[in-house]
């Protein structure tokens, strides 16, 4: 079977070899910002991480059709779509536009629980399935010391790419005090959630 990720995170690639030895990684062009300002729209009201939560999966929705349909639909091929978020209460993080917007929210992250919400769609022949795996993350309390670590990390090339302005696996020891749900999740697959539904295939 071809297998095929439609994403260019390094992180998903690194994840996904947990469960395929090869597979090729294929993105195509999908206008995210288009759907996320139509979804905060038509959503205004609901609990952020409700927005995300439909948020991740339409994206993952939109990455996978888009190489699928690229691709010319063929038989014995699996599409692997996945969108990763960042919710607090009032607020869904992408990626910092520059280093004050990466201090601002990790400075954020250090006050309230977040929610890590990535969605991923696998369609494989006609068959299209869609799920949201959700962890909990707790920041240290922001106090000099969370500061101080914050300011540094921000001096690194590390922040700029990541939604929510970190990667759990580089920073994680140093500013998270603990987590309730998938670590890999945290990272940008729910491998194990994803071994699971491959499996109902």
């Amino acid at each position: 079977m071809r297998v095929i990720l439609a994403s260019g995170s390094p992180r998903r690639k690194e994840l996904l070899k947990r469960i395929y030895d090869e597979f090729e990684v294929i993105t195509a062009p999908v206008d995210e910002r288009v759907i996320e300002e139509r979804i905060e729209e038509e959503l205004k009201g609901l609990p952020m991480y409700e927005v995300a939560g439909i948020m991740v999966s339409q994206l993952s929705k939109a990455k996978a059709l888009a190489v699928f349909e690229e691709l010319g639909c063929p038989d014995g091929c699996l599409v692997i779509g996945a969108d990763t978020a960042v919710a607090v209460s009032d607020e869904i993080m992408g990626k910092p536009k520059d280093r004050d917007d990466a201090v601002r929210m990790l400075r954020k992250l250090s006050m309230e629980k977040q929610y890590v919400l990535t969605g991923v769609t696998v369609i494989e022949g006609g068959k299209l399935n869609t799920f949201v795996e959700t962890s909990l993350v707790y920041f240290n309390p922001l106090d000099e010391e969370q500061e101080r670590k914050i300011q540094e990390y921000c001096d690194t090339p590390e922040p700029y790419d990541k939604a929510g302005a970190y990667g759990i696996q580089l920073i994680g020891d140093e500013i998270v005090d603990h987590i309730e749900g998938d670590f890999d999740n945290i990272m940008g697959l729910p491998v194990e959630r994803l071994k699971k539904e491959l499996l109902c295939n």
